[in-house]
């Protein structure tokens, strides 16, 4: 059997086994009949009408089951748009202006779906979706969702919901074990340090960024100023807006700062945070009565999967007392790795540190796992306890390490992906997702007409028209993205215009990138490039 046979083999069982299984605890026969009777005698005792009771959202719930399945595993087949060709304002025109008045039937819903909704969705989940970092949103973590919907909690404090902190803690310390991060990480820890639940990297990395301001500037009149390098992601740049704190941001070149320090598995070496020019900026930020508070380092850029040197960032920001954050958003997932776990060199001086479960870990949106050294610093910050949500587990609220109040049982998700992956599942899918990369790089590196940027890094190639200026890299973009056969975007590395493959996603194999790479060099070949 083929590598790709054999991984769609266990991925396809493992996602079998948890639906089976899962359906199997939550649904059992004995109950269902009584249950459905006894909503149905309830539906008298209230005024307002019950629009859907337990039998029929058995059945609607079991074809809604299916419509997903079957949607997501033809997608190749039925040759589907990878992203939507509707028009700016198409779909809310054929919309209602207001809502109906009465309840419609559940089958009409259903039917609009299929007419109006599908046809302006861009397919996130399409084997030949290789734009941004797609979310690998497995089965299991699809019925996660399911299950916290149906338990509708809100999980702010431990009152509120013991088993989601509990669940929710414990995964975390999970997931950190897998990446062998530093101890204090764990909340299992006796020490002030541990992790939870983000909805995004962003609220994490603006919550970090509001406790090193809360730390180091008790006066508000000074200028508080954090750093960052031009391949840092613009969430920063809004955390900085939002909290009203100066964003310095250094600029990158081709050059490594640093030279090779990595070993066999060398990352991109250019682009990257250049720790003496930030030390620079610093001493002049000082010099100037500015508060430098906070440095963002980066474990691989959206653009090209750059690594900042985190240990030397790391040593300055503790030389200089400043909070180290370092965003992972996408390459914190490969630490599951074991050839990849020495690329994270340093983690162990960050303060805090994201990484999104939902980029390469099997878990769908939103689930971005946040640790940090300091519990007390960040519940300073955060943490507005009023009268009516004050009790004797305060302690153990997650509500004081995050913007909003409410949040959800996203811990289930994780939970029942990790339980049904296992590491050994995680690994070889996170694995899968390099040898797509690279398979798309041999490609590139047996033309003549194209060229890699940089060789591929995690699961990201980066490449360009040879010979050609920004105007017909861009014109090569528009033609494969029009085909809609796949779906790919650009960026920006220094003053070059670059196009990027990111691979992955449940469903991906070989094939696909081949495909792919066949869409490229017929658009190439059309417009007289190749």
């Amino acid at each position: 059997m083929s590598a790709d046979g054999q991984t769609a083999k266990l991925i396809g069982a493992v996602c079998a086994g948890a639906v089976g299984g899962v359906a199997l605890g939550l649904c059992i026969a004995g109950r269902r009949s009584k249950a459905d009777k006894q909503a149905s005698a309830q539906k008298s005792l209230y005024d307002v009408p019950v629009c859907m009771d337990g039998a029929e959202f058995r059945a609607a719930g079991k074809d809604m089951v299916d419509f997903i399945v079957d949607h997501r595993q033809t997608l190749r087949e039925r040759k589907l748009p990878v992203r939507s060709d509707a028009e700016p304002w198409a779909l809310s025109q054929k919309l209602p202006t207001k809502a109906p008045e009465q309840g419609e039937a559940w089958a009409n819903i259903v039917a609009d779906v299929e007419n109006l909704i599908l046809p302006a969705v861009t397919n996130w989940e399409h084997p030949e979706f290789f734009a941004f970092f797609k979310p690998h949103a497995s089965l299991p973590s699809i019925l996660g969702e399911l299950l916290c919907a149906g338990l509708n909690n809100m999980c702010f404090s431990w009152d509120a919901s013991p088993a989601a902190t509990e669940l929710e803690l414990r995964v975390l310390d999970w997931v950190a074990d897998m990446m062998k991060l530093p101890e204090h990480f764990f909340n299992s820890h006796k020490g002030p340090g541990g992790g939870l639940i983000q909805g995004s990297a962003g609220e994490s990395l603006i919550v970090a960024l509001r406790a090193a301001v809360q730390r180091l500037t008790p006066d508000e009149s000074v200028r508080a100023v954090a750093y960052c390098s031009d391949q840092t992601h613009s969430i920063m740049q809004k955390a900085c807006t939002v909290l009203r704190v100066e964003c310095c941001v250094l600029p990158t070149t081709a050059a490594s700062p640093l030279g090779p320090e990595w070993g066999p598995l060398q990352p991109p070496l250019c682009f990257t945070l250049d720790p003496e020019l930030l030390q620079k900026r610093i001493a002049e930020d000082r010099k100037n009565k500015k508060l430098p508070v906070f440095v963002c380092a980066t474990y691989g850029s959206t653009t090209s999967c750059v690594i900042d040197p985190v240990a030397a960032i790391g040593a300055l920001c503790t030389k200089e007392k400043l909070w180290l954050h370092l965003d992972a958003a996408y390459g914190g997932a490969y630490a599951v790795l074991d050839e990849f776990r020495q690329l994270m060199n340093g983690v162990e001086l960050c303060d805090s540190l994201a990484i999104n479960a939902h980029k390469k870990m099997l878990v769908g949106f939103d689930c971005c796992m946040f640790w940090y050294k300091d519990d007390t610093q960040l519940r300073e910050a955060m943490a507005i306890t009023p009268e009516y949500l004050k009790n004797t587990n305060n302690s153990l609220d997650l509500k004081d390490l995050q913007l909003p109040l409410g949040r959800r049982f996203r811990a289930l998700k994780l939970w029942f992906t990790l339980r049904s992956f296992g590491r050994e599942g995680m690994m070889m899918h996170i694995r899968r997702g390099v040898e797509l990369a690279k398979r798309f790089e041999q490609h590139v590196v047996k033309s003549t007409f194209m060229e890699m940027v940089q060789p591929v890094h995690f699961a990201l190639a980066v490449f360009r028209l040879k010979g050609r200026d920004d105007a017909a890299q861009m014109d090569l973009l528009q033609r494969v993205n029009k085909s809609n056969e796949a779906y790919l975007i650009h960026s920006k590395l220094g003053d070059q215009l670059v196009l990027r493959l990111a691979c992955g996603g449940v469903e991906q194999c070989m094939e696909d990138v081949d495909v792919a790479w066949k869409v490229i060099s017929r658009e190439a070949a059309a417009a007289g490039w190749a």
